[in-house]
């Protein structure tokens, strides 16, 4: 289970790494990256090597209560539907 009270501000960015993000939602980045595996959070974006997460989809996400992947996804395209 996520923690919900655990911030740490993060200097605005368009983009997060795995140790970003896993100090936003407040969990180790092995925790983070079993979720990423499991499907728990949404889709990271690779560049190279790297995973990344785009800040903007990461809020979007935790203000929609933090639904696994396939849920979030069909969130997203119901709202570009609606608009």
């Amino acid at each position: 289970m996520i923690s919900s009270n655990i911030i740490v501000p993060i200097p605005d960015k368009l983009y997060w790494n795995a140790e970003e993000l896993s100090a936003m939602i407040g969990i180790s980045k092995r925790k983070l990256l079993q979720m990423d595996s499991a499907g728990q959070i949404p889709q990271s974006e690779r560049w190279g090597t790297r995973a990344l997460w785009r800040v903007s989809e990461v809020k979007s996400w935790l203000d929609e209560g933090r639904p696994d992947r396939h849920i979030w996804e069909q969130t997203k395209r119901q709202k570009n539907r609606n608009s």
